[in-house]
């Protein structure tokens, strides 16, 4: 069931289910060290969260560096985030739902090192502005749907793969500045945002 604001997770527990935590009003979310299952939809929508920590010991995940995230340790995957998290070095993934409808900064930015993002990553978030790192080689399925206030996207990379629907649904969305090689999972990659007129005119149908 959803947990109140400062729910704690017991030390007892060693996996936490899909929605567990969805839309709760939940500030701050702690990761005892006997969890080793986190579902990908676990914290989805918990807008007032604001800290994230993994205790040390779990052999699983880790928050190092104080980062405000879960970082997968294996596979340097961010699997949960908030508006507050410092990307550590060597987190090259942003996993599926990692960011998804959280409360995030207006004018974001994805640092240097991350290659991927996972689909529904950033779906409903709050930005205005989002600056995408060069390394950036990947951009799931839904990444970006429903973020309803996003005008603009800068893509740093100079070749990208975007997945189906990244997009849609960004009400917002005028501007983008999209790499010199870019490959579309298909033709619905701007779906119900402003922009996919502008890009139609401006590049063709994707």
């Amino acid at each position: 069931g959803a947990g109140g604001g400062n729910s704690v997770i017991p030390e007892s527990v060693r996996s936490i289910g899909e929605k567990a935590f969805s839309s709760s009003a939940i500030c701050s979310i702690r990761i005892p060290a006997s969890v080793t299952q986190i579902e990908r939809t676990a914290f989805l929508h918990c807008r007032l969260c604001s800290s994230i920590e993994v205790a040390p010991g779990n052999p699983v995940y880790d928050s190092r560096g104080g980062c405000n995230a879960i970082i997968e340790t294996a596979t340097g995957t961010l699997v949960k985030g908030c508006g507050m998290t410092v990307f550590p070095v060597g987190v090259g993934k942003i996993g599926d739902y990692a960011f998804c409808g959280m409360t995030m900064p207006a004018n974001y930015c994805i640092p240097e090192g991350v290659s991927s993002i996972g689909s529904h990553a950033f779906t409903g978030c709050n930005f205005r502005s989002l600056l995408l790192p060069e390394s950036l080689r990947e951009i799931g399925s839904s990444a970006f749907t429903f973020c309803r206030h996003l005008e603009n996207v800068e893509m740093k990379s100079s070749n990208i793969s975007i997945g189906s629907m990244a997009f849609n649904y960004c009400y917002s969305l005028l501007s983008v500045r999209l790499p010199h090689h870019t490959t579309y999972a298909n033709s619905l990659i701007f779906q119900y945002s402003p922009y996919q007129e502008i890009h139609d005119r401006e590049y063709g149908k994707p």
